[in-house]
Formats: structure tokens, C-alpha cells, sequence
């Protein structure tokens, strides 16, 4: 049976990680943690739940949120998930508005509706900016590895997204939290191909037969 709450579905992810960890020898990652973790929030706490927390409605709310972040993070960096004492490779993507229609906008969650792609969105980039503050805290965090997925759609899309910045604008903030200073805009590769030109900082992967400029 599938878990019935939201702490438990986090917990089974922890234990999917160590059993896959000692199963084989690469990396773990879940591309669909955060569409099916909103729908899980958004069957408890009711479907504007996110923009509860970001508009500081529900302090208790986001530190509940929060904990389960924390207890997934630190987990993600314990040393014996793997045989001799190891931490498992993890990685969780934040993807933007153009991958997760993509990626998503057809998938079935346990209830057979479809994820709420904007609640998802911001749902990632709340874990994002979380895991961003905590790091730079406390920098003891190996995993996971966070990937920005950034699709030609998606800059279009974001370049003046509503109330938030959008994925360019979040790795500069989590460079100048960091570092104490911006150290320049920074390039992202994304797999999507268009007659849009990206925002400035983005660049696309060249196709395979073709050597990088």
C-alpha cells in the first residue's frame, strides 16, 4: 500500500534510498519527488498550502514543511546507506515551468488526477531555497545533488514570473549566499531546442554532431 501521509512517503523515500544504495553502484534520483510530494501536501494541508507558507500565513505549517526537508536532507548524507560506511549519491531536480509540463502535465498521480504543475514549481524552489539556507549555514552537506533544469519554454516563461524569481535568479542568489559576492551570471544547459533566445546567463547544449562554441 501506498503511504497515507506525507512524513511517511518522505520516510519511504529515506529507506528506497538505502535499500537501491546497497543494490547498485551509481547514483539515486527521484524526478518526480516534488509533483507527487505537492499532491500529497495539497491533500493535507488543502491546495493553496504553498501560497500559505510563502505568504507567511502558516508559520506552523512551514516549519512542519521544513522538518520533513530537514529529516530528508540529512539522511541523504548519512555515511552508512552504502557497504563500508558510504553516503549515498542522491540527486533531486527543480525543474521550471517548460520541463515540468513537459515531463509531467499527462502524469497520474495515486488519485488518477494530474499534478498541479505551478504548485509543484513552487514547491521545489521553497526546497531549493531551503536547502540553500541551510548549507551555507552549516556547508556539511554532500547531498543531494541539486540540478536546475532550465528548458527554452521555461525562460520565456519565467523571465517575469509571478511573485518569485525564476531559476536563473535563484542559482545567483544561492552563489551569493555562498560566497558572500555574485561571481557572474551563471550558464545553464538545457536539452530543449527553439527559435526563442534564452535569457542572458542561458546557454543551449549543442546537438551532439556539433562541436561546443
Amino acid at each position: 500500500k501506498r503511504p497515507k501521509r506525507s512524513l511517511s512517503f518522505i520516510n519511504l523515500v529515506i529507506q528506497a534510498t538505502a535499500y537501491i544504495s546497497n543494490q547498485i553502484m551509481g547514483a539515486v534520483s527521484y524526478p518526480s519527488l516534488f509533483p507527487i510530494l505537492d499532491w500529497y501536501y495539497r491533500k493535507e494541508f488543502g491546495e493553496n498550502y504553498i501560497n500559505d507558507i510563502r505568504n507567511d500565513k502558516n508559520p506552523d505549517l512551514k516549519e512542519e514543511i521544513e522538518e520533513q526537508f530537514q529529516s530528508l536532507i540529512y539522511s541523504f548524507n548519512f555515511n552508512a546507506f552504502r557497504a563500508g560506511g558510504q553516503t549515498s549519491f542522491t540527486n533531486l531536480s527543480v525543474l521550471d515551468r517548460g520541463f515540468l509540463k513537459q515531463l509531467f502535465e499527462g502524469y497520474y498521480l495515486p488519485d488518477e488526477t494530474h499534478p498541479n504543475l505551478e504548485s509543484t514549481y513552487e514547491l521545489s524552489k521553497f526546497f531549493f531555497e531551503y536547502f540553500t539556507e541551510i548549507q551555507c549555514k552549516e556547508n556539511v552537506f554532500t547531498f543531494p545533488v541539486m540540478t536546475l533544469a532550465v528548458s527554452l519554454a521555461g525562460c520565456v516563461t519565467d523571465r517575469h514570473p509571478i511573485g518569485s524569481p525564476g531559476r536563473g535568479d535563484l542559482a545567483r542568489q544561492a552563489t551569493f549566499a555562498r560566497h558572500g559576492s555574485p561571481v557572474g551570471p551563471p550558464a545553464y544547459y538545457n536539452s530543449h531546442y527553439g527559435t526563442q533566445a534564452p535569457e542572458p546567463g542561458v546557454r543551449r547544449r549543442p546537438p551532439r554532431d556539433h562541436p561546443a562554441p
